[in-house]
């Protein structure tokens, strides 16, 4: 009885699991050749998208080449240039006769160089129209070769290929090849073996165009058989209606399925097609017959699911033998099971009392360890699964303010967890209540805690665990390291403090203007920990009017920067007339030095100087609660000494560079520097193929001038030449003063040789207005020799000589310009 009941009890829910997973195959099996069949329709898509961009770029590459063998026609070439469409027409006939004949060529075209059709081979009758077409834009617009497939005005969808042709450099015309897309698409469906159907947006054309074209290629055109799109070509005739517009009426290119054709079975698929421009202008329908695959894909079901079922079958019969068995084993296992329980009640009396001697000895340990405990200068905090405070030592009390009587039973991460640990707490707790692990436990770490009176201190944690009561409470043992915080944070400021002032020494090495020195330099000062909340600070140095003027500075307004000196309420006047470190605190928005958007802030400004005399003021904003020591004023003198050295030698090395390259009277290059100026544009003229010009310049009168009226007037005339000399030519280009009345040019980047003349012609006239000394009028002129890179010479040397020789023959007339020639002519 017991036997049949557990095999009914078993062998039923058993049975009907096996229908269930049945049904669930059955569904399964049906869904994976289901998507067997689409993985093989997405192949064949795939295939016929590999196949279409081979056969096309197969034919983009032929055409490429015949139109490079064409431009090699002299003859033809020349009737382009010479835009003569019968003999055009006569040459290319023959070639386009060819081209149609072996490679299905449908299109020839001759245009002008303003794209103008001069020419269609294959349709004579039509020309003299402006071709607009993209390939035809791209290949003006390249300069080089632009193809694409392209929609036609009249619905046809062609590769065109279209190649610009130059004769000397210069653009004579365009020629271009094209061929319809059907002739590629009958080579992808003989190498598929499908049906291909083209159709195009209707948006895109237009009707009468499209009906003029289908005629034009013997088509029958029906405008009105789809609704948005047109069939530009079909490879099979009898496709019926009804399933072009269901393929066409869907936006998404998804696999339309069984299609009955001539009692066959059909499967359509598309992809887009997009001309030059990447417009979808219509879509490439793949009709695949799928008769036979479908068949044996239902062979494959039938047999895969007969095959489970009698396996199921099978299975059910051997586990029914298989109970049977198991029966028995279970009636035995009974009866040894009540002499189990007998043996283990025996057991547990003994047990009982070994327990009564643990507990006794648990005690006696309880009491060790309070009285250790209550010993240790360390915290010692028990927390118990719910998060409240079992156990608190005498050190405990001490380090965070709670007597033991007032924390017992209270919540430990109310009282003592900061808000910045809180949400680990309690993200961690639970973890910790139930598994005994956490991201601390076992592990020695520094922290903050909370102090009853004190607010957040650092301590170290070491975090363990142990079962009380079958339940896991955490053991924390706190140090209180305040004092070894603050003392590692004074080490590292220091540390920090002389790798400021090392790396300012540093700054000073590369060969850099004073400005980026400055500005280096202030970013390194601004990286010190009392500057860290506000990140902003300025340098003023002194003029040589003695007016304290912004030098460099990093995060300041319009206020801050602008505020003068002068104003007896500034810190920065106050630095400049005591030659004194300035300290100023708890600055707010109602106080009338308030800086722009610094609120309520402190400040320091500090003199530099070098032996004593004054070159500037470093500005320095710090936070309002900062308090001023002697050590930090002390290192802020040290960094201001360094900056006088700095500046004092970068102004010393900037004079001596400007002793060294600047004429001293006028402020132009001198002659070192000039021709520093001519070996840089020598070396970016050969790298880039650039033209420059070379101006060698003679005053004409000047020395009647300083004869006559002397030579501080002569000076004062020769500074004003100067002037007018650098407003007549860009900020590029150079001008120098070779000596006496001598002045040199060079203009860089000359898009043509012809640049140089308006300059010329500019310069000339400028120097020949009167100029005005000491209320006196002096006129003088200008003989200006030109030569020109790589035109006349490719050598410094030769360039000037050049442009010399060229000023001796301007200097024969006076106030004119001459461009070097063999045999040089004046030129006004």
């Amino acid at each position: 009885m017991i036997e049949d009941n557990l095999k009914k009890r078993i062998l039923l829910p058993l049975v009907i699991v096996a229908m269930i997973v049945l049904g669930l195959e059955y569904q399964s099996l049906m869904r994976l050749l289901d998507r067997q069949l689409s993985s093989e329709m997405q192949m064949t898509v795939s295939s016929l998208q590999e196949h279409f961009n081979i056969s096309k770029d197969s034919h983009l590459e032929l055409m490429a080449s015949k139109l490079e063998m064409i431009t090699l026609n002299d003859a033809l070439m020349d009737a382009l240039i010479d835009g003569d469409r019968e003999q055009l027409l006569t040459l290319s006939l023959p070639i386009f006769t060819k081209l149609k004949a072996v490679y299905h060529i449908t299109h020839f075209y001759f245009h002008d160089a303003q794209r103008y059709n001069i020419l269609r081979v294959h349709e004579p009758t039509r020309y003299g129209d402006k071709i607009d077409r993209f390939t035809m834009e791209g290949a003006a617009r390249e300069q080089r070769l632009f193809h694409g497939m392209e929609l036609g005005p009249l619905g046809t969808f062609t590769l065109r290929v279209v190649l610009p042709v130059f004769k000397k450099e210069r653009l004579i015309g365009y020629i271009e090849l094209g061929l319809e897309v059907e002739d590629i698409l009958k080579f992808v469906q003989q190498a598929l073996a499908t049906d291909l159907v083209v159709l195009i947006d209707k948006q895109y054309i237009r009707k009468q165009g499209w009906e003029k074209g289908m005629k034009m290629l013997s088509r029958a055109p029906n405008w009105s058989q789809l609704t948005s799109f047109v069939v530009t070509y079909q490879s099979r005739p009898d496709i019926p209606d009804s399933l072009l517009k269901e393929v066409s009426s869907t936006t998404s290119l998804t696999i339309h399925r069984n299609f009955l054709l001539n009692n066959k079975i059909y499967w359509v698929s598309a992809i887009h097609l997009s001309d030059v421009a990447d417009r979808e202008v219509g879509q490439l329908l793949l009709i695949r017959e799928m008769t036979s695959a479908i068949e044996e894909t239902r062979t494959e079901f039938w047999l895969l699911f007969g095959t489970a079922l009698l396996l199921g079958v099978v299975i059910l019969i051997f586990f029914y033998a298989v109970l049977g068995e198991t029966v028995k084993v279970l009636k035995q296992a009974k009866s040894t099971l009540v002499d189990e329980v007998k043996s283990r009640e025996d057991m547990q009396i003994a047990f009982i009392e070994e327990l009564k001697i643990e507990q006794q000895m648990l005690r006696e340990s309880e009491e060790r360890f309070e009285k250790i405990s209550a010993s240790a200068q360390d915290a010692i905090v028990f927390m118990n699964d719910q998060g409240g405070i079992d156990y608190w030592n005498n050190a405990a009390s001490h380090v965070f303010g709670y007597d033991q009587q007032s924390i017992i039973g209270r919540s430990l991460q109310d009282l003592l967890v900061p808000e910045s640990y809180y949400q680990a707490f309690v993200l961690d707790f639970p973890t910790l209540k139930q598994t005994v692990k956490g991201t601390a436990l076992g592990q020695t770490t520094e922290l903050t805690a909370l102090h009853q009176d004190r607010g957040e201190f650092p301590v170290e944690l070491s975090l363990s665990s142990v079962m009380i009561k079958e339940k896991w409470h955490a053991i924390g043992i706190f140090r209180d390291i305040t004092e070894r915080k603050q003392l590692q944070k004074e080490t590292e400021q220091a540390f920090h403090h002389q790798q400021v002032l090392d790396r300012l020494l540093n700054i000073s090495l590369p060969a850099l203007t004073l400005s980026d020195l400055l500005m280096q330099c202030l970013d390194e000062i601004l990286s010190l920990h009392f500057c860290t909340p506000f990140k902003k600070g300025a340098v003023f140095l002194m003029s040589d009017s003695q007016q304290l003027l912004l030098a460099v500075q990093r995060n300041l307004d319009d206020v801050a920067v602008h505020q003068k000196a002068e104003d007896i309420s500034c810190p920065r006047a106050q630095a400049v007339q005591t030659k004194q470190l300035i300290f100023l605190n708890a600055f707010d928005h109602m106080d009338k030095r308030y800086l722009g958007h610094v609120a309520s802030h402190g400040e320091y400004c500090l003199p530099i100087l070098f032996e004593g005399v004054l070159l500037g003021v470093l500005n320095l904003y710090v936070s309002a609660t900062h308090q001023s020591h002697h050590d930090e004023r002390q290192y802020l003198q040290t960094v201001t000494d360094t900056l006088g050295l700095m500046i004092e030698r970068k102004r010393g090395e900037e004079k001596l560079k400007q002793l060294a390259h600047y004429d001293a009277l006028t402020g132009l290059a001198n002659r070192v520097l000039f021709y520093d100026r001519m070996k840089s544009a020598l070396a970016r003229g050969k790298r880039h193929s650039e033209s420059f010009a070379v101006l060698y310049l003679d005053l004409d009168h000047f020395k009647q001038i300083n004869d006559s009226l002397g030579h501080d007037v002569g000076d004062i005339l020769l500074q004003k030449v100067a002037e007018r000399l650098l407003f007549c030519v860009r900020e590029v280009d150079t001008v120098a003063r070779i000596g006496g009345d001598e002045f040199a040019l060079i203009l860089t980047s000359l898009k043509q040789v012809e640049d140089v003349n308006p300059v010329s012609e500019k310069i000339i006239h400028a120097l020949s207005q009167v100029f005005e000394i000491n209320s006196q009028q002096c006129f003088i002129g200008a003989s200006i020799g030109i030569s020109l890179y790589p035109e006349h010479a490719q050598t410094m040397d030769a360039l000037i000589k050049c442009a010399d020789t060229a000023m001796y023959v301007a200097k024969r007339q006076r106030n004119v310009f001459c461009v070097f020639k063999p045999k040089v002519k004046q030129r006004t």
